[in-house]
């Protein structure tokens, strides 16, 4: 698919949105999804033009193309990019970065030594492109504009970094803080909190969740350095970017400590339904308590729903039919 025009988004100064809308995938680590985004950041400095992560395939490449000769337009600029940055090397943000390396062949790239790594490891094509591996502490000077690096290591892969555009405050969070929503508007609060914690809740629990341990370490690391405070924008690699990020900031805290509702999630199979009776009984119990009760039948529903609510209960009630005495 060709994209003969697309749009790319200012989101600040100098700074576009120019990703990639899937907008008819379903399916993500094995978890169902309304579709989702690929977000890429282009970020134009007085020197040099900065790309901060790549798309999936698919005819995603496309759309990138598009999107990045739009923001060079919009900027009156000439269509160069001096220095690629790969925050993470997952399939669905690297696919299409060799291709747009090839593109522009004398810009420098830079991941973190575990990204460059997994770069030549998953394609083996990297053996002539000189990547410059980078960590915390280490800066880009685009000229006016500085990307400070962040390393996030398990946040959610061993190449994760981050990447602040220390003058306006931007975090640039890869997969940390996204969901998997393909909308026609680039902002959380361009739609209700309730909609977008949700997805944000569904996308920790299927993706983040395993990293939480680390996730409290990076948080107080970040907190400690006074980097926390200087947030004024998050923007993922997936889904909504985060205009106010204090919202987000507390729900992956809350989330990352275990902190519960007043929930119970009951899971449960049947087979020829008295399994089912006795969750429907547990319910009733549980709310006459005034406990919120949150009910899965494993037959028709998903697991990746089951997680996002077992997230934040305080206790799960799992039920399944027996024979030969064991769990059927």
């Amino acid at each position: 698919m060709i994209y003969e025009k697309a749009e790319s988004v200012k989101i600040a100064d100098g700074v576009y949105w120019v990703g990639a809308l899937h907008w008819n995938t379903r399916s993500f680590h094995g978890f169902a999804i309304p579709g989702t985004t690929y977000n890429c950041y282009l970020v134009f400095g007085e020197e040099k033009v900065a790309l901060i992560d790549n798309v999936f395939s698919d005819g995603m490449i496309d759309q990138l193309n598009a999107r990045i000769e739009d923001a060079f337009a919009k900027e009156n600029r000439e269509n160069k990019i001096d220095v690629f940055i790969q925050c993470h090397t997952e399939l669905d943000h690297s696919i299409g970065l060799k291709e747009t390396i090839d593109k522009y062949p004398e810009a420098e790239v830079y991941a973190s030594p575990k990204g460059a790594e997994f770069l030549e490891k998953q394609y083996h094509t990297y053996s002539d492109v000189e990547i410059t591996t980078v960590k915390t502490g280490a800066s880009i000077d685009l000229g006016g504009k500085t990307l400070a690096i962040v390393s996030a290591p398990m946040l959610h892969w061993p190449d994760s970094m981050f990447v602040m555009y220390a003058e306006e405050g931007i975090l640039f969070s890869n997969d940390a803080f996204g969901q998997h929503l393909c909308l026609s508007k680039r902002y959380a609060e361009d739609y209700s909190e309730d909609f977008i914690l949700k997805a944000a809740k569904k996308f920790f629990a299927n993706l983040v969740v395993l990293g939480a341990p680390m996730l409290r370490m990076k948080f107080q690391e970040l907190t400690e350095a006074g980097i926390v405070e200087q947030i004024k924008m998050i923007a993922p690699c997936h889904g909504q970017i985060w205009k106010d990020p204090s919202k987000i900031i507390q729900a992956y805290s809350d989330w990352a400590s275990g902190v519960c509702e007043d929930k119970i999630t009951i899971v449960y199979d049947t087979m020829h339904h008295s399994t089912e009776k006795l969750a429907f009984q547990i319910a009733e119990g549980i709310m006459s308590e005034g406990i919120e009760a949150v009910m899965y039948h494993m037959e028709s529903d998903y697991e990746s729903e089951v997680v996002s609510d077992i997230l934040d209960s305080k206790a799960i009630a799992l039920g399944a039919p027996t024979m030969m005495n064991k769990p059927f």
